[in-house]
Order: structure tokens, then C-alpha cells, then sequence
């Protein structure tokens, strides 16, 4: 069916929404590195499954990030070893309306995260709902 790609791509861009070193496993936000990083997305719902692998830039400067993905920028903050971003509105994707309903990303290393997406999909008439987990890992600087 349809692909939740644009939507991962922007949620994916949102890759630090909530970066925590308190959820058990995380290490502190402080210490996530700048760099190109090389995300892998696998997602499943709305009758589809995929995998998909694109780069993201990620830039912080003190408690400020910027990350770059897909022509889109993404602004967020670190706060007591945390890192987040706004989770975005509501967006137009295949012919419906893609709404986030949970994510969270934990920064696993200086230069590696992973986390999850729920989100929905209706179009007025139908609905569906799925999943989509990612890890990034830092390629460059």
C-alpha cells in the first residue's frame, strides 16, 4: 500500500525527539557527536513493510542542535542530558494524513542512536496505523 517513507523521513529528521539518559541504556545527550549520519528505518503498518537507509546531517554547538535531512531543517536543545525536538503537525502523505502518536529515541553512544515511531494514516474514509523503528550511526564528522 502506501509508503510511510516521507513520513519517516521527517520524523526520522526529528531523530532526538526525546534522547533521555534516565529510560535505562541511554548514555547522556551531552556527549552525542556532530557528523553525517547514516539512518536505517524499518517500518511496518497500512498493509506494508520496508527498509530504508538515507543520511541526516546532526549539528550541535553547546545545548543547540540542528539537524539536516531530506532539504528540511529540524532545530532542538539538550537539557540535563536530554536531547528534544517538537514533534511536527500532522502531514499529507498518499493521498491521507499521517499523525505521529508516540516516539522516542535514546542516544545508545557519542555517535549512535535508535528509537521508534507510532503513527496513524487516515484519509476521511479509511484508517490504519503502524510502526517504525531506526538506529543512526555516525559515518562522518
Amino acid at each position: 500500500m502506501m509508503r510511510i517513507l516521507s513520513c519517516c523521513l521527517m520524523i526520522t529528521a526529528l531523530v532526538l525527539i526525546s534522547c533521555s539518559s534516565s529510560d535505562g541504556g541511554g548514555v547522556d545527550a551531552n556527549l552525542l557527536q556532530s557528523g553525517t549520519y547514516q539512518i536505517t528505518e524499518q517500518g511496518v503498518g497500512c498493509d506494508d513493510s520496508w527498509t530504508e537507509s538515507y543520511p541526516a546531517s546532526v549539528s550541535i554547538s553547546g545545548s543547540n542542535v540542528t539537524l539536516n535531512i531530506a532539504g528540511q531543517t529540524h532545530f532542538g536543545t539538550i537539557t540535563n542530558g536530554a536531547l528534544s525536538v517538537p514533534l511536527p503537525d500532522p502531514w499529507f502523505d498518499d493521498g491521507g494524513t499521517v499523525t505521529p502518536t508516540a516516539f522516542s529515541v535514546t542516544a545508545t553512544s557519542a555517535t549512535s542512536f535508535s528509537g521508534s515511531m507510532n503513527w496513524g494514516w487516515s484519509d476521511g474514509e479509511s484508517s490504519c496505523s503502524g510502526t517504525t523503528s531506526f538506529t543512526g550511526t555516525r559515518s562522518s564528522t
